[in-house]
């Protein structure tokens, strides 16, 4: 018997019989705490017999409704157990967790890909059949019933729930389910066109279920649009998207020695050349909202992040974390990193950053509405980072660590020998990566480039490094030096 009670719930309507079976035979051998058959009005009477001679908990729909939904929740209500566990009628389960240590519990299906990292914005653009061998709180299952009708996937549906909601997940180590393929699938007898509208629908009932607002649904409805024009192949969208960041002010409210704000003029980028800026993008673009400042100090700082989620574009920043930034709009973020070089009071003094005890708090208010959302990036300049490392472990969230800026333009306040170059290559230049666009709408190539007058296109960068030639504006950089 296993340990935790987890109830497994079978809806089923005339299975094939020999799938059946051996879907039945495989839960008596597992011995759960607690099976329940539910049956959607079958016709077959050696299905319907199978499943009152197993001795398994047995309830009937008060109608034929066709799809999981209703059978699901007749028998979430009906289950005496913890946790859920729902299964297909045609496939066997073949292990169940002994121990799980957050929300839910993804099984491992033999030709499904694993639910490992998995995100909304994933999902959407390539939704698959994620909830067999599901385990989660019967709590949970009460709380986002399966949807009834035939409009959405219901599946689909809950996991999208269960993501927007930031529930945790864990993965089971090894595959426990085993899919079984048949012909006359609902999956099988579709056409693609039928599932992807059927899916944008799904997307569009999420948003209503949550009350979303507008600017996220539009953003959400744009990636399931991706899917429904690329199917799933829309996730090159995520793995391959071109950084356009924006410096929105050269603003700042620290004074951090390796950052050359001083030798900058402040200024805040107007809001109107800004909107021009994300008008020339081309749809679902990723939008960096930062530069040389600290992005919080500019007065429509929202605006503008409302104007990029409308646009549906992905919208990302990083943080000096000293400005408590409004919760409504956390959920426009898709990503909220926060600068942090040391968890020494002293050290932060030292460097002048001198707010630490404030950018924590803000980390951990972000981090309590949304978890997934937050990173820490951190400059190595010589300091202790391993209670940094221990910090963001214990509270698992990821640790990007940047070296030091070797590049002359920086160098203002400190100062590093000056290196050979090594190559004559760098992948922004080479490669469509990045678009910086300065506060005053000076495009460059990257983000790294400080002084704007120096600014070369990319073209006539590739030119001269070509001929071994290092221009002005990528003096000492860090893609062409020797590592310090």
């Amino acid at each position: 018997m296993d340990t935790l009670k987890i109830s497994i719930i079978v809806p089923f309507y005339n299975t094939p019989i020999k799938y059946f079976k051996e879907c039945l035979k495989a839960l008596k051998k597992l011995n759960p705490y607690e099976v329940i058959l539910i049956d959607d009005c079958s016709t077959n009477e050696e299905t319907i017999n199978e499943a009152l001679n197993s001795r398994f908990k047995y309830f009937k729909t008060p109608y034929q409704s066709g799809y999981d939904g209703l059978p699901l929740n007749i028998g979430v209500q009906n289950a005496t157990g913890e946790y859920i566990c729902r299964i297909d009628s045609d496939d066997i389960l073949l292990e169940l967790p002994k121990v799980i240590n957050t929300d839910i519990c993804f099984g491992r299906q033999d030709r499904v890909l694993p639910a490992t990292n998995l995100t909304l914005e994933e999902l959407i653009l390539a939704p698959r059949a994620l909830c067999n061998a599901l385990v989660a709180k019967r709590e949970i299952f009460l709380k986002h019933p399966f949807a009834i009708d035939s409009n959405v996937y219901g599946d689909v549906l809950f996991l999208l729930q269960l993501l927007y909601n930031k529930y945790s997940f864990s993965v089971f180590p090894r595959v426990n389910y085993i899919y079984t393929k048949r012909e006359d699938s609902i999956q099988s007898s579709k056409s693609a066109l039928f599932h992807r509208l059927t899916h944008i629908q799904t997307v569009s009932r999420l948003c209503q279920l949550e009350n979303i607002s507008h600017e996220e649904s539009t953003h959400l409805l744009n990636l399931a649009m991706l899917n429904f024009k690329y199917g799933s192949k829309a996730l090159n969208y995520l793995k391959n998207k071109k950084i356009h960041q924006i410096e929105v002010t050269t603003y700042c409210n620290l004074q951090c020695f390796y950052c050359p704000i001083e030798t900058i003029e402040n200024k805040h980028i107007e809001y109107e050349k800004f909107k021009n800026i994300v008008d020339s993008f081309k749809p679902n673009s990723t939008v960096r909202l930062q530069g040389t400042g600290e992005p919080f100090l500019h007065p429509k700082f929202y605006e503008m992040l409302t104007y990029v989620k409308q646009k549906g574009h992905y919208a990302d920043v990083i943080t000096n974390g000293t400005i408590k930034i409004k919760a409504k709009y956390i959920e426009l973020l898709d990503s909220i990193g926060f600068s942090i070089d040391t968890l020494e009071k002293q050290e932060a003094k030292n460097s002048k950053r001198y707010k630490l005890e404030i950018t924590l708090e803000n980390l951990f208010n972000v981090r309590k509405q949304n978890q997934r959302k937050v990173k820490i990036f951190a400059t190595d300049y010589k300091q202790d980072l391993k209670p940094l490392k221990e910090f963001a472990k214990k509270h698992e969230i990821p640790l990007i660590i940047q070296s030091l800026q070797t590049k002359t333009s920086y160098q203002s306040k400190y100062k590093l020998k000056e290196k050979e170059y090594s190559n004559y290559s760098c992948k922004y230049i080479d490669h469509d990566l990045m678009q910086f666009y300065f506060v005053d709408g000076t495009v460059a190539p990257c983000c790294y480039m400080v002084d704007k007058s120096l600014v070369k296109t990319k073209k006539e960068i590739k030119k001269m490094l070509d001929e071994k030639i290092v221009p002005e504006c990528c003096k000492q950089c860090g893609e062409l030096i020797k590592e310090i």
